[in-house]
């Protein structure tokens, strides 16, 4: 994993240097420098920072981040307890992936970077025992992992599907 103190040196110093005009930039470095401090268990610097990378990104139009540094965001406030802020995070990463792709895209039309975004989602649904609901956007992730297999989203899906199929009987 290397050296997460040099990396949060490094982070610093590059945001030091990089213009505040570069939100594409400094999303990328807010976004290391958030799961840095996270690695080192200092949650309010990783909290800010990542909100820092989300807010960055969507300003500079960079879904890939956004998405990233928003799934990272919500679980953190998951580890927290902080579950509702954690929903609405998960809620807003799929909102975008909705306003970016359409909200009836088929799979084969949107980036495998938002099958987070339909497993997420999936996840809060059984947790609500909204099955058929949780099914309908698992489907959806499971066929953006197949094509690749981002975040591990492949994995856990089937992991959910699992949960889902044995809420069901």
């Amino acid at each position: 994993y290397g050296d997460v103190r040099q990396a949060i040196e490094l982070c610093e110093q590059a945001l030091r240097w990089v213009p505040t005009d570069s939100a594409m930039v400094r999303s990328i470095i807010f976004y290391i420098l958030g799961n840095s401090y996270e690695s080192l268990g200092d949650l309010p610097r990783a909290t800010g920072a990542l909100i820092e990378a989300v807010s960055l990104s969507e300003t500079a139009g960079n879904l890939v981040i956004t998405l990233n540094a928003t799934y990272s965001l919500a679980r953190l406030k998951e580890e927290q307890g902080h579950l509702q802020e954690a929903v609405a995070l998960q809620r807003h990463a799929l909102a975008l992936v909705e306003k970016q792709f359409g909200p009836e895209a088929h799979p084969d039309h949107i980036s495998p970077v938002a099958g987070r975004a339909y497993m997420d989602m999936a996840e809060i649904l059984r947790e609500q025992n909204k099955l058929e609901q949780a099914k309908k956007f698992l489907t959806i992730s499971l066929e953006l992992g197949r094509r690749i297999n981002v975040m591990g989203t492949l994995p856990l899906s089937y992991l959910i599907l699992a949960r889902i199929l044995q809420a069901q009987g």
